[in-house]
């Protein structure tokens, strides 16, 4: 997803001026942001408070992997809906020039759900 997001900026850089963009972006990074500044705060909270070093270890990576999993998951719905304003086509509905290969991507991308 991290890298995903790197791709994206590149394009979100580019189509900046499309409606909707900007604001998008500031969102995102306000509430990623202000999610990694509290998880910081209470990790040193707990880490001041801990009394054994095994505790302070689970909080921190219980926080990293909190942490990661909380940006990916709000990446794919900010990576979806750049996408969709910078090619004024929220819905993302194919057109039919493209349509076979949209549904191809489509169910490509969602046929791993169905290993687990």
């Amino acid at each position: 997803m991290f890298a995903g997001v790197v791709g994206l900026m590149v394009l979100v850089k580019r189509y900046i001026h499309k409606p909707g963009v900007r604001q998008l972006t500031a969102g995102f990074f306000t509430i990623v942001g202000a999610g990694i500044l509290v998880t910081l705060g209470g990790f040193m909270y707990r880490l001041r408070s801990a009394e054994n070093v095994e505790k302070s270890k689970r909080v921190i990576i219980g926080g990293i992997v909190w942490v990661v999993g909380t940006f990916s998951i709000l990446a794919v719905f900010y990576s979806d809906w750049a996408l969709g304003m910078m090619t004024e086509n929220i819905g993302g509905l194919p057109s039919s020039d493209a349509s076979a290969l949209y549904w191809t991507y489509w169910v490509s991308k969602r046929f791993p759900m169905f290993s687990l």
